[in-house]
Parts: structure tokens; C-alpha cells; sequence
């Protein structure tokens, strides 16, 4: 079973790749979704989280954590958020190879994991890395396009490493800066190449 790591920076056009995947039968797990699962009330960390996070203009009425604020909190308190993601990553990295092993006993021979470019670490821990990438320009007109604000731009980008940081580390680089067909086009030479 090989892992294919799926990154790319925010605006990039993972979204796009991940369902154009996914409606090709391709096992993919997506990170962020699972994290997103574990900030809600019924998760096994939940209990650890509120007591990390007490303050309570960082819930909703109903328990939940606001995400927005909860995004700002962490982006200014970086020992709060090393702390959340210790308790949260190993978590989706299990969940990852219970989906990798489920995969695995419906025959298939590869599942993408689909993950920000936060850390460098993922890069090592699978067996082949595709980089999806685009001008920031083009990132930054897509991100507004879907209704962010400025520096609610620009402080995503600081959080994640920029595609130059990791380019020689990976083993495809998809560009995404023309229409959807070349997209497709390159996803498709793509998954020819990991089938040799």
C-alpha cells in the first residue's frame, strides 16, 4: 500500500485535484477534514481542547468551538497552538492508517492523503509527493473571489510554507494557474505515472 501525499498551498486548487479524485474512485483522505471533526463537541480530545481553550468568547452558544476566533487565537499564541496540535495530528494520523487499512482490504494498491503545506515532516512520512502550485497572485484573486478579507489572506500565508520551500522534495509539481481541462490533463498524466 503506498501513500500518495496531495499538498499545496491555500488557494492553490487542492479542492479541485481531491474531487477530481475522488470521482475517479480514488481513495483520498483529507487532514483538514478530520481535524476540523476532532475540534467538534463529541470528539476524544474535546474535554483536553476546552480545558487549553477556556475562554468562553471562543465558543458558540451550542459548545462549538467559532472557528474564526479560535484561528485568531492561535495564530497569536504560538505555545497554545503547538499544544492543540500535539493533542490533534497524532490523532489524524491515525485515523489516516485506519483508512489506509480499510483501503487496503477493498484491494486497493495506493490512497492520497491531502494535506496543507504545514510541516515537512508529512513530506518523509509517504512514499510519493504531489505538489499542486500556482502564482500567489492567482491564489490571493481566488481567495477574495470566495469572500476573504486581506489579512485574513495574508495571515494563512504565514502559516504555511511557501511552495519554493518544499519543490525539490516532492516527485510531481501540478500547475494550476490556466482552466480546469490542464488540470486535468496533468492529474491524469500524474496517476498514469504512479500506476508504472
Amino acid at each position: 500500500m503506498r501513500t500518495i501525499l496531495i499538498t499545496g498551498s491555500i488557494g492553490s486548487g487542492k479542492s479541485w485535484a481531491i474531487n477530481w479524485l475522488k470521482k475517479r474512485s480514488q481513495p483520498v483522505f483529507q487532514a483538514d477534514s478530520q481535524a476540523k471533526k476532532l475540534l467538534q463537541t463529541g470528539s476524544v480530545c474535546y474535554p483536553q481542547l476546552k480545558k487549553l481553550f477556556f475562554e468562553s468568547d471562543l465558543y458558540l452558544p451550542n459548545g462549538e468551538f467559532n472557528k474564526k476566533k479560535l484561528a485568531q487565537k492561535i495564530f497569536q499564541d504560538l505555545k497554545k497552538r503547538k499544544a492543540m496540535e500535539a493533542l490533534i495530528h497524532p490523532l489524524v494520523r491515525k485515523a489516516f492508517r485506519q483508512f489506509a487499512e480499510e483501503q487496503k482490504k477493498k484491494g486497493a494498491n495506493k490512497v492520497f492523503y491531502e494535506a496543507p503545506l504545514i510541516s515537512k515532516s508529512i513530506l518523509k512520512a509517504c512514499d510519493k509527493r504531489v505538489l499542486i502550485t500556482c502564482p500567489i497572485s492567482i491564489r490571493k484573486q481566488r481567495l477574495t473571489l470566495k469572500g476573504w478579507s486581506e489579512p485574513e489572506i495574508e495571515e494563512r500565508f504565514s502559516r504555511q510554507m511557501p511552495d519554493s520551500a518544499i519543490k525539490q522534495q516532492v516527485d510531481f509539481i501540478i500547475d494550476n494557474s490556466g482552466d480546469f481541462k490542464k488540470l486535468e490533463l496533468q492529474l491524469n498524466e500524474v496517476l498514469l505515472l504512479l500506476e508504472e
